[in-house]
């Protein structure tokens, strides 16, 4: 089972970068990623670890997920999503 679901996500991967690069279409794949990381650390780590290990990074990518990263420059959420306002001035042809 970690083998397939491994092979997967990297072959998934791997054919999306080139293909498409466009976020919407990863979706699958970060549908799976918290169960290839759960798979990965139960690999990695000894047996009597993994399953703490597993759970506290799932834990920190939902935080991460839900809380967001700010260090991209992104503008936060406000009540409206842009705004227009009318130049001062003379409007010529009106």
């Amino acid at each position: 089972m970690r083998r397939i679901v491994g092979v997967f996500f990297v072959v998934a991967f791997v054919i999306w970068l080139p293909v498409f690069s466009i976020h919407r279409y990863l979706v699958v794949l970060e549908l799976l990623a918290p169960l290839a990381l759960w798979l990965l650390l139960n690999a990695i780590v000894p047996t009597r670890l993994a399953g703490r290990v597993a759970a506290g990074a799932i834990a920190l990518a939902a935080m991460v997920a839900l809380g967001g990263w700010n260090d991209w420059g992104h503008a936060g959420w406000s009540r409206t999503a842009f705004r227009v306002e009318r130049p001062s001035g003379p409007m010529p042809g009106l």
